[in-house]
Parts: structure tokens; C-alpha cells; sequence
């Protein structure tokens, strides 16, 4: 219904978060967090690879220790790290979705690590899409490879919901 509820975050949590995002910051890397409503995203796809030694020596071991002292989770992306809290990750969100909206067919399009649990959760009720030039081992039940294959896919589901 257009609604947006974030998620409630305990005080542990929360503080974990933000000391996240200090210690990235004191680290000079503030510009290549993500915040996000449950978890914070460091980002080094493209960045040279002394940066990338950097964030991962010196910001990733901080992130480490946070996760562990405020019961957080890391998880590795595809050109990065994330924190968050247990039990917060796409496939919650795909599985929320999914119960308010029983009658729906959805696809789940993903590219990365942290899609996983979102192409898991869609199983049944949709299809979960891996958008990759290489083949991996995924839960996703179909893969496409961009960017032609993306926009190709893309422009038929538009072509066929509108007609």
C-alpha cells in the first residue's frame, strides 16, 4: 500500500552501527559507507587496490570486533563488507513482501553474495534471477548476464505486463 516501516533496532544494535561508521570514518573511508535502515555497507568495487588493502586492514578487522562485542553479523559482498543484526537480510524482506501480497508472482533479480537469501526465500513463490557473466554456485534458479541480457529480460517483462 505504499507504506515504508523500517525496522525497529535494538539499542545494541543500533550503537554497533554507528560505531561502524566511526571507525570507518577515523579510517578516512566515511565517503564509501552505505547506511541502510538495518545495516551499514563498505564499499571498494573499483577502488585501487591499495585502498582496497587499506579498508580491508583497517576497517574490516574494527568491523570484526564491533560485530562480535555487539552480536552483529559480517557479511562479504561483491566489492565489499556489511553489518547488520541477525535475521535482517533480503530474504526477510522478499519473505514480508511475499505474505502481504499472497496473491503475487514476483522474480527476485540479484547479482551479488548478499542476494542469496532472497533467492532462497522468493523459491516457490517466484523465480530468483543470478545477473552474471560467470556461473557460480547460486540459489537462484536461472541466470542472465548483463548487460544485454538484463535489458533484454527487462524489456520483455515490460512489454508483456503492458499488453
Amino acid at each position: 500500500d505504499g507504506r515504508y516501516e523500517p525496522p525497529s533496532l535494538d539499542a545494541r544494535a543500533a550503537a554497533g552501527l554507528e560505531e561502524a561508521l566511526d571507525a570507518a570514518g577515523k579510517a578516512g573511508f566515511r565517503d564509501r559507507c552505505e547506511t541502510k535502515p538495518a545495516g551499514v555497507a563498505l564499499h571498494w568495487r573499483g577502488a585501487p587496490d591499495e585502498t582496497i588493502e587499506r579498508l580491508q586492514r583497517d576497517v574490516e578487522p574494527a568491523w570484526r570486533r564491533i560485530a562480535d562485542l555487539r552480536g552483529l553479523c559480517l557479511r562479504p559482498f561483491d566489492g565489499g563488507i556489511e553489518i547488520r543484526p541477525p535475521g535482517r537480510d533480503k530474504g526477510t524482506a522478499v519473505s514480508t513482501l511475499l505474505a502481504e501480497n499472497r496473491q503475487a508472482f514476483a522474480c527476485f533479480l540479484g547479482d551479488d553474495l548478499t542476494d542469496e537469501d532472497a533467492f532462497e526465500a522468493i523459491r516457490g513463490r517466484g523465480t530468483g534471477i543470478l545477473v552474471s557473466r560467470t556461473n557460480r554456485r547460486t540459489a537462484a534458479a536461472a541466470r542472465i548476464t548483463p548487460p544485454e541480457g538484463l535489458l533484454a529480460f527487462l524489456e520483455r517483462w515490460l512489454r508483456e505486463t503492458e499488453g
